[in-house]
């Protein structure tokens, strides 16, 4: 899934763009669970601009109709690397 900068109008590049989400459910969950029901982005709130990327852990946001039975277990890379302007 690819990855979103917040606050959004700041001036990033993105080295990492997009992560990968491994989660589970319950066995009664009949339903389906896709990329469209999770959001990946990093904030970036009060970091200075530098020319070494800082590596920012991202923040994983479920539907709020599937918070209650997904269970993230892992993103991979474990970290976003972003480069502040």
């Amino acid at each position: 899934m690819q990855v979103k900068v917040l606050p959004e109008d700041s001036k990033v590049s993105l080295i990492t763009r997009r992560v990968s989400v491994i989660g589970s459910v319950s066995v009664f969950f009949k339903g389906k669970i896709s990329s469209k029901d999770l959001l990946a982005r990093v904030n970036i709130t009060g970091q200075e601009s530098s020319p070494i990327p800082y590596e920012v852990v991202p923040e994983i946001e479920v539907a709020q109709e599937h918070e209650k039975i997904f269970r993230l277990q892992s993103v991979v890379p474990e970290f976003v690397k972003v480069k502040i302007k």
